[in-house]
């Protein structure tokens, strides 16, 4: 991924202080912190960054939502929402916003990795054609984690972390397997329940720890993040994980 230019609007102290470290520690800039929406959207006007990271429920006279509709109205950038509420009213509402992702607090490195990765791909305010895996394999080939795509459960896609993680030699033996071959039963009913709750919601990212299986039948405990590629029509997915 190119070294990018984010914007933050969050009025929590603490979390404004992990955010510059994560973004600073993966190679971006951080232009600007806001505890106003409105002084964001005229920093926007001047820095045009690449991503703009917007608390939901941020003080001032309108919401992280309504600055977002404002944001890519004039200036066609994509929004990465942040909230600790992931109430179906409140997700409803952030849906609204065509190009976007949604983390919910607490805020991991790794999902706020993908995140930019995926509010990034080239036609984020287009339809990405149903056929069309280029984008998406591009996007998890530059990823410094493990990954892999999936269609509904199916792996359709690998990055080479990912391969020599599970301890294949190439990606065609992983390739077209199901993504239960490699996690341990205990951790398939969480991994149901996190799918059937992204896929009612596209737009959200969900971390979790799991257990994995590589190819010498050894378990990995790591976390992964997951979420659905929302312009997409196909049930793609991502499956990012932790490299330790």
């Amino acid at each position: 991924m190119k070294n990018l230019k984010l914007l933050l609007v969050e009025d929590d102290k603490m979390l404004c202080t992990i955010f510059e470290m994560f973004i600073l520690e993966m190679g971006h800039e951080l232009i600007g912190i806001y505890q106003t929406a409105e002084n964001a959207i005229e920093k926007c006007e001047e820095t045009l960054p690449d991503i703009a990271i917007l608390d939901i429920h941020i003080g001032g006279s309108i919401n992280g939502i309504e600055a977002a509709k404002i944001i890519q109205e004039k200036y066609h950038i994509p929004i990465i929402f942040l909230s600790g509420d992931t109430e179906n009213e409140t997700l409803s509402e952030a849906d609204k916003i065509f190009c976007k992702v949604f983390l919910a607090k607490p805020i991991y490195k790794s999902t706020l990795n993908i995140a930019m990765s995926i509010a990034q791909l080239n036609n984020c305010f287009a339809e990405i054609p149903q056929n069309n895996l280029i984008e998406l394999d591009l996007l998890i080939q530059d990823l410094n984690e493990p990954a892999l795509i999936l269609s509904a459960n199916k792996i359709i896609k690998v990055n080479q972390k990912a391969t020599e993680l599970l301890k294949f030699s190439h990606e065609n033996e992983i390739v077209n397997r199901e993504i239960f071959d490699f996690i341990c039963s205990e951790s398939i009913p969480r991994f149901k329940e996190v799918y059937s709750k992204l896929s009612n919601h596209r737009l959200l990212l969900e971390y979790f720890k799991i257990k994995l299986i590589n190819s010498e039948n050894e378990t990995i405990s790591r976390g992964i993040t997951f979420s659905f590629i929302q312009n997409i029509k196909n049930d793609f997915t991502i499956l990012n994980i932790d490299k330790s």
